[in-house]
């Protein structure tokens, strides 16, 4: 009775207790998660009209501003004045055959002026100044017709720049120091779009010719100073010489101070000016490099938005980089593009790229929303939650979208922004806080294990594969250099001709090696990205017949016959030879490794359509079609290579690749299983690929 007592009151505690707080709680858990799903969802449309509206004034003011672009022409001199340090137009780029062209490279052609004459009289007089100054020694007379080269009427004002820097040299050279500084100081302040050939401004010239002829400390320090506001027009080389001059002028300076001399404080202060200047502008013109790379697609996703958007004006603009920019597009004619301007959208926006949304107000009254409302006329949002929209990179799916007229443009809220509000009621601690964490440590517990795990796993199978055909590749012919150099050192051989015999596979052994741990070295420096190459004018035929030298002794060996054709005056290349011939000769191992025996192959040199065309030709077993798209991977080795036990590292045809695609070219393959394999370098004469190729 007692048992059936207890049971029952259970039974009734169950029913009456626990069953009712399950239910509130399940209910109350229920509304909690609807309360929170509308304050989410009302909170997500009220980020999204933000974003939309703060498009809304970006694009006012890039409209304002390419209307200004479109009033001038594209020259340097147009831009330089567009473009200052705190503007929010980086630069403005010229489209010629396709390709992008910036205001530094564009440079001033002489060709532009009015006349040809006196271009011509101008010429010879930095002639007659030059056999002056170099022949007759007679630096004052050259000093003489440099500066009236510079007087001649109707010259191009880099021509003008370049005679005045001839004639400050020669006066240097003559002993008027004073003379020379002051041509020198009037040429420093020529403005930065002034450059040379090299796309030098002639400012530095004059900032360089007035350290050379010791100039007052500072003077040149307080060229430097304004120099920093023309740095951001410098091209690459321009940048680096104006930092190496800077710090040539500010440690002379510090050498001749004294030791309570305020100097080497301030010429350290504005060192580390400097540095950070050309820091920054280095990384720029690096991302307008990458942004040159990536142009054909960002023209073409500009046009597709061009069509999209209805009753698009102006430009399309394209989100593109960390920072943000955008890029802007103009169509011209069948959608061709004329200009291209980079803008920086966070300098529009205000300082620290952060707009205050309090100027936008909400769609509500509501004070707990964390936004202003449109009625409060103290102007300050009633929320402590930042009052930014700030700029997420190009590419970055997290944010809000600015509009479609601005593809890519994200704008990120900080967190809570705008506040959600409380669901009110019961909030059961473990439904706010424990199920969550547990579930998110467990799901990110697993899922980073898995990771590291697989790539564990990856990293230990490639590297076993790697030192394994490595190991085989070192044993043998280290195995072949000691059996012969022993049987050398014992004097057990037949003869004279044994022992050459035996010498020159000890050679043909070593050089094997060598290669191999080329190859090796080759492939770590790609890795770390300090690969270079040393172009040059470079023989290709010459290049080609070295590689056949080094494997001459092996095609004996195996009996194989080398068909050589190096086409009749085949043009140089701009190419690192040693390169080169390490990529032909990579082609020719690999046709010596997968050829029959006494097979024949062919090694072709021509000349086609500006690229020379080197072509290995075996007739091996071939390459499956399944195989050819991956062969120039590292470490790939087909199944059938690894079956029949042929040796190799996966290395050889990958670096063929890397010295095809450095010096502007390609390599393919055409195979077919049983018939054998040709495989094509193909490099432009010029060390360029030629707009055809490029095209296709």
């Amino acid at each position: 009775m007692p048992k059936q007592n207890h049971r029952k009151r259970a039974l009734l505690f169950l029913a009456a207790v626990l069953l009712p707080s399950a239910v509130l709680v399940g209910t109350t858990a229920h509304l909690i998660r609807q309360e929170r799903e509308l304050a989410a969802r009302r909170a997500e449309e009220e980020r999204s009209r933000l974003a939309l509206q703060v498009g809304q004034d970006l694009m006012k003011e890039l409209r304002q501003l390419w209307d200004r672009i479109e009033r001038v022409s594209l020259t340097p001199e147009d831009i330089h004045w567009f473009t200052g340090p705190e503007s929010a137009l980086l630069t403005v780029a010229g489209l010629e055959s396709g390709s992008l062209v910036f205001p530094w490279e564009m440079g001033s052609d002489p060709s532009q002026f009015l006349d040809p004459g006196a271009t011509d009289r101008h010429g010879s007089l930095l002639q007659w100044g030059s056999e002056a100054e170099h022949r007759a020694r007679n630096f004052v007379r050259a000093a003489e017709l440099y500066g009236q080269a510079a007087k001649v009427p109707g010259i191009a004002p880099s021509q003008n720049a370049e005679a005045r820097f001839e004639q400050g040299r020669a006066l240097n050279r003559a002993g008027r120091t004073e003379q020379a500084q002051a041509v020198f100081l009037l040429l420093s302040r020529d403005p930065p779009f002034l450059t040379d050939l090299e796309e030098m401004p002639f400012s530095l010239w004059g900032l360089a010719g007035l350290h050379e002829t010791g100039a007052a400390h500072g003077e040149l320090t307080r060229l430097l100073e304004r120099s920093l506001d023309e740095v951001h027009h410098y091209s690459p080389t321009a940048v680096l010489y104006w930092r190496t001059l800077a710090e040539e002028i500010l440690a002379e300076g510090s050498d001749k101070s004294g030791p309570s001399d305020r100097q080497p404080r301030l010429d350290a202060e504005l060192l580390g000016r400097v540095q950070d200047a050309a820091e920054e502008r280095v990384a720029v013109l690096e991302a307008l490099e990458r942004l040159r790379a990536d142009f054909a697609g960002l023209r073409a996703m500009a046009l597709r938005e061009q069509q999209a958007v209805e009753e698009a004006v102006g430009p399309s603009w394209i989100s593109y980089g960390e920072e943000p920019w955008l890029v802007g597009f103009v169509p011209g004619e069948r959608g061709a593009a004329t200009r291209m301007a980079i803008a920086r959208p966070a300098r529009l926006l205000g300082p620290g790229g952060g707009l205050d949304l309090g100027a936008y107000g909400t769609s509500s009254g509501d004070t707990e929303s964390g936004v202003m409302s449109s009625g409060d006329t103290e102007g300050e949002p009633r929320s402590p939650a930042w009052s930014a929209v700030t700029l997420m990179p190009a590419g970055e799916t997290e944010g809000e979208s600015l509009g479609p007229a601005l593809n890519g443009l994200r704008g990120g809220f900080p967190p809570g922004y705008p506040s959600a509000g409380e669901a009110g009621g019961v909030e059961v601690w473990f439904f706010r806080l424990l199920l969550p964490i547990i579930l998110l440590l467990t799901g990110f517990t697993a899922y980073f294990a898995w990771r590291d795990v697989r790539r564990e796993t990856e990293a230990v199978r490639l590297r076993s594969q790697f030192v394994s055909s490595v190991t085989h590749e070192l044993k043998t012919p280290l195995t072949s250099i000691r059996m012969f150099a022993e049987t050398l050192r014992l004097g057990r051989h037949s003869g004279p001709g044994a022992q050459q015999e035996y010498l020159d596979t000890v050679v043909h052994e070593t050089e094997r090696l060598s290669r191999l741990i080329n190859n090796v070295l080759d492939f770590a420096r790609i890795e770390r990205g300090e690969k270079s190459y040393h172009m040059a004018p470079t023989d290709v035929g010459a290049a080609v017949q070295e590689a056949v030298r080094a494997v001459a002794h092996p095609l004996s060996q195996g009996g194989y016959t080398l068909n050589l054709d190096i086409a009749e005056g085949l043009p140089w290349a701009e190419a690192d030879s040693d390169a080169l011939t390490q990529a032909v000769l990579n082609l020719l191992s690999n046709a010596i490794k997968f050829s029959g025996e006494e097979s024949e192959i062919d090694l072709n040199a021509s000349s086609q359509g500006g690229y020379i065309h080197i072509q290995v030709r075996d007739q091996g077993r071939g390459i499956a079609p399944e195989d050819q798209a991956a062969i120039f991977d590292d470490f790939f080795r087909t199944v059938e290579a690894e079956k029949d036990g042929i040796p190799g590292t996966g290395l050889g045809l990958s670096l063929v690749a890397h010295v095809a695609d450095a010096h502007g070219g390609n390599v393919g393959v055409e195979s077919e299983v049983g018939r054998g394999s040709t495989f094509t370098i193909r490099i432009p004469v010029d060390g360029r690929p030629s707009d055809e190729e490029g095209a296709s």
